[in-house]
């Protein structure tokens, strides 16, 4: 991914070393932006990321903050 091409800030404490195995799953928002969610309800991420109320860990990829 380069850097300064996408709106906001996306952290993960995922170092992404093997491609072969994805971690997680997007759904498309408007004007360019996804929804990413981590395989597995619970898991933990970087501190950008959030819980919903069914345990998903997930956050916003090429979105402008909600803060």
């Amino acid at each position: 991914m380069e850097t300064g091409k996408y709106q906001g800030i996306f952290t993960t404490v995922s170092n992404g070393n093997n491609p072969g195995t994805p971690n997680c799953f997007m759904f498309p928002l408007d004007h360019g932006g996804w929804r990413v969610y981590r395989f597995s309800p619970g898991v933990q991420e970087a501190e950008t990321w959030s819980q919903d109320k069914e345990g998903w860990t997930n956050c916003y990829f090429n979105c402008k903050p909600l803060w």
